[in-house]
């Protein structure tokens, strides 16, 4: 049985433009069971989105998709969904892409 929260994080996330206004003033502390949800309810594009702002130094999919998190979102007997890796490939680039820029961009020299 899902939790309250995973509840409310699959609500958050099953739509795109308005789960990507709210990425920006929800906490960080969120953003596994918004993962979780995203996942499991194959929506790429807030995949993409919460990894490319993921507010911690390691995002691990293992954890993540282990399912002793906040809810046990992907059974472990479950096969990954092939668009959703892409997806969180696509925004580990899109994030690794904006630091690159930043960095570049009047940031200190290093």
């Amino acid at each position: 049985m899902a939790s309250l929260l995973f509840l409310c994080a699959q609500k958050v996330v099953c739509d795109h433009r308005s789960s990507r206004l709210a990425l920006d003033t929800l906490p960080g502390e969120l953003y596994p069971v918004l993962f979780q949800a995203a996942f499991v309810g194959k929506k790429t594009l807030v995949l993409q989105d919460l990894v490319r702002r993921w507010p911690f130094p390691v995002l691990s999919f293992q954890k993540l998709l282990r399912g002793d998190g906040p809810s046990d979102a992907v059974p472990p007997t479950d096969k990954p969904s092939k668009l959703c890796v892409q997806a969180v490939i696509l925004g580990v680039t899109s994030y690794l892409n904006d630091a690159v820029a930043n960095g570049s961009s009047g940031g200190p020299a290093g």
